[in-house]
C-alpha cells in the first residue's frame, strides 16, 4: 500500500507539472502571437499610371495569388488540428483586411511582416518580400490598392490548444515573419530585368523558394504533413536532368496545391530563364536523407 501511494503522489506530481508546463506554453504562446513590433517605415513611392499598375498586377500574381486566389479575394487557407489561418481579402470588397490601410501600413506588412497593430502576420512571406526592390513592391501595392472589389469574408486567426503550445515552444517562430526580419536591412536595388543568374537569385529569393526546398536547395519535408516533400533543385538532385527548355515547359505547364505554379506561369521567359541560370550555378548538394554512393 505504501507504494501504491507513493506511485499515485508521483503521477499526480507529473500531473501537476504538466498542466504548468502546458499552462506556461500556452501562455507563451499568447505573448508571440499579440507581441508588438515597432518599425520604421521607409516611404515607397506608389505608381498610378497604367503601365505601372499592369506591372503590379503581374507582379501580385506572381507572389499574392497562390495563396489569397487568382482575384486576391482570399479565403480558406490552412485548417488543421494545429489551427485555422485564412488568407485575407486583400481588396476593397466586403470582407476587405486591407481597406483602410495608408500606403505605410502596406509597406509595414508586405516587408516588415507587422499588422498596422503591430502584431506579425503569420504564415505570409514577408521574409522573402523583404527583398523586392522599391520599385517592384511599390507596383504590387498600387496595383492592390485599386484592384476590383471581391466580397468575402475571411476568418481571423485561431489555434487549438496544441497549437498554442508548440507556438509557446517556439516550433512556429518562422510562421512569424517579424520574429526573423530585420527591418534595419538594407534594401536591395531593382536588378537588370535581363537574363542573368544576378536576376534569378533575385526571383528566387523574393519568391520565397528557400521556405520549402531549404536554405541550400537541397530538398526537404515541409512543416505542413499533408506536403510531399520539396524536391533538390541542385545538380546533386533532379534538376541534373533537366534543361532550360525542359524547366520552362514545366513552369508553363505543370499544377498542384502545394507549390505555386500560378506564380511561375506569371513570370515572363527572361525571369524563369533567369531562375534557371541561378539554380543551374548552385553548388550540387546531396538531397537530405539520401546515401551517398
Amino acid at each position: 500500500m505504501k507504494i501504491l501511494k507513493w506511485a499515485l503522489k508521483i503521477v499526480g506530481g507529473l500531473a501537476v507539472l504538466l498542466a504548468l508546463v502546458i499552462g506556461f506554453l500556452v501562455w507563451r504562446s499568447g505573448s508571440r502571437i499579440d507581441r508588438k513590433f515597432e518599425v520604421a517605415v521607409e516611404t515607397v513611392p506608389i505608381p498610378t499610371d497604367p503601365a505601372a499598375l499592369a506591372e503590379g498586377h503581374r507582379l501580385a500574381s506572381i507572389y499574392c495569388a497562390h495563396c489569397h486566389k487568382e482575384d486576391f479575394g482570399g479565403g480558406k487557407f490552412i485548417e488543421m488540428p494545429l489551427a485555422t489561418l485564412d488568407a485575407r481579402n486583400l481588396t476593397r470588397g466586403k470582407g476587405s483586411s486591407t481597406g483602410a490601410y495608408t500606403d505605410a501600413d502596406w509597406v509595414r506588412t508586405l516587408r516588415h511582416g507587422v499588422r498596422p497593430d503591430g502584431r506579425s502576420i503569420n504564415i505570409m512571406p514577408s521574409d522573402s518580400f523583404a527583398h523586392l526592390s522599391d520599385a517592384d513592391l511599390g507596383a504590387i501595392v498600387g496595383y492592390l490598392k485599386g484592384a476590383p472589389p471581391v466580397d468575402r469574408e475571411t476568418r481571423e486567426r485561431s489555434y487549438t490548444l496544441l497549437g498554442k503550445i508548440l507556438v509557446g515552444a517556439g516550433q512556429f517562430d518562422q510562421s512569424f515573419p517579424a520574429l526573423v526580419i530585420d527591418p534595419a536591412a538594407p534594401r536591395p536595388a531593382a536588378p537588370d530585368k535581363g537574363v542573368s543568374i544576378a536576376h534569378g537569385e533575385y526571383v528566387v529569393t523574393s519568391f520565397g523558394c528557400r521556405h520549402c526546398h531549404g536554405d541550400d536547395f537541397s530538398g526537404r519535408k515541409p512543416g505542413d504533413p499533408d506536403s510531399p516533400f520539396a524536391p533538390n533543385l541542385t545538380q546533386g538532385g533532379g534538376l541534373r536532368a533537366w534543361n532550360e527548355e525542359t524547366f520552362l515547359q514545366m513552369a508553363r505547364t505543370r499544377q498542384s496545391e502545394h507549390m505555386p505554379w500560378s506564380g511561375l506561369r506569371a513570370m515572363s521567359d527572361d525571369e524563369l530563364r533567369s531562375v534557371w541560370r541561378y539554380l543551374s550555378s548552385l553548388p550540387p548538394k546531396a538531397t537530405p536523407g539520401e546515401k551517398k554512393v
